[in-house]
């Protein structure tokens, strides 16, 4: 009796596909790191990216000369409340919602942006 081997071609595709689930991982949630390649050396501005992949909300906001962090979209400060890990060590007085540019393509939309050292500008109070 003659016994064929069959190659375990589908196995090993499972295996590779479950051990690669972890490295891709999702997308990091507000506050997580995220990396803004333009931008200034103005150290009062605010530079947001979108699209962000890194980012759940897809945008990244840098506010002055703190640190890049993911954001999202949002009405009220109960809609920044998902807080990576990261940013809730590297963001000391938490995220709110608010609109953190007055120009541009996000002219007045808001986003959730850490509350530390925070001005938004003044054309879009009524945004807040």
């Amino acid at each position: 009796m003659e016994r064929k081997l069959r190659p375990p071609l589908p196995g090993l595709l499972l295996l590779a596909t479950l051990a690669l689930l972890p490295a891709c991982g999702s997308p990091a949630a507000v506050g997580g790191p995220c990396e803004i390649r333009a931008g200034g050396d103005d150290r009062q501005s605010t530079t947001l990216t979108s699209p962000a992949l890194e980012c759940e909300g897809r945008t990244c906001i840098k506010h002055d000369q703190g640190p890049s962090l993911c954001s999202a979209s949002c009405s009220t400060d109960d809609d920044c409340s998902n807080v990576h890990p990261a940013g809730a060590a590297l963001c000391r007085t938490g995220f709110t919602c608010v609109a953190p540019v007055a120009v541009g393509d996000f002219a007045c939309h808001r986003f959730c942006v850490c509350r530390d050292n925070l001005t938004p500008p003044r054309s879009c109070a009524s945004a807040r």
